[in-house]
């Protein structure tokens, strides 16, 4: 029972870790002002919401297939809900409300 104990216990530890580290560098992220970079890159290459959209989905495929769900839910939260904290809508919505035939439920 003890041995069970213990390895639950490293598990756990070790995923906390990655958990603190995800959050620190999403705070960077944060500070150093990534997602506005990539939202002026992604308009910067088209203003259509659907090419937006279908760049967004294989940008989340590809940061699915590097980083554990779990970091990268607490790096993509983090990022995209900065924005709506500083009042700028469109920094945090920049996909679903580029373009202006877009309802404006965000």
């Amino acid at each position: 029972m003890p041995q069970i104990l213990l390895k639950s216990a490293k598990a756990t530890a070790k995923l906390v870790v990655i958990m603190a580290i995800g959050s620190v560098f999403s705070y960077i992220c944060i500070n150093e002002g990534v997602p506005e970079m990539v939202k002026r890159f992604i308009l910067s290459i088209s203003d259509d919401r659907l090419v937006i959209l279908l760049m967004l989905n294989v940008f989340l495929l590809f940061l699915g297939c590097i980083l554990d769900i779990l970091v990268a839910t607490i790096i993509l939260v983090r990022c995209s809900s900065h924005g709506r904290r500083r009042g700028d809508q469109s920094a945090s919505t920049w996909a679903c409300c580029s373009s202006s035939t877009c309802p404006s439920v965000c």
